[in-house]
């Protein structure tokens, strides 16, 4: 299951100051440039995941790979 999952290439998604919970991954994205903005928001999956254009993150290096989530946590 994911927190959230998108198909198409107009996907735009802010999240901001949530609790984001996932049995599985928390983004998963097919389009490689998606617009995702979210930040300081918690993640409850272990360990946090994100799928982002078939390419598997951990938090941390989905932070380092695209600048978002920084203050965002496990």
């Amino acid at each position: 299951m994911f927190a959230v999952y998108c198909t198409f290439p107009g996907f735009t998604f802010h999240a901001h100051h949530n609790t984001i919970a996932a049995d599985g991954y928390a983004w998963n994205i097919t389009s490689a440039s998606p617009v995702l903005d979210s930040d300081y928001n918690t993640f409850q999956a272990s360990p946090v995941r994100m799928d982002v254009a078939g390419t598997d993150y951990t938090l941390a290096a989905y932070k380092t790979a695209t600048g978002q989530d920084q203050h965002s946590t496990p």
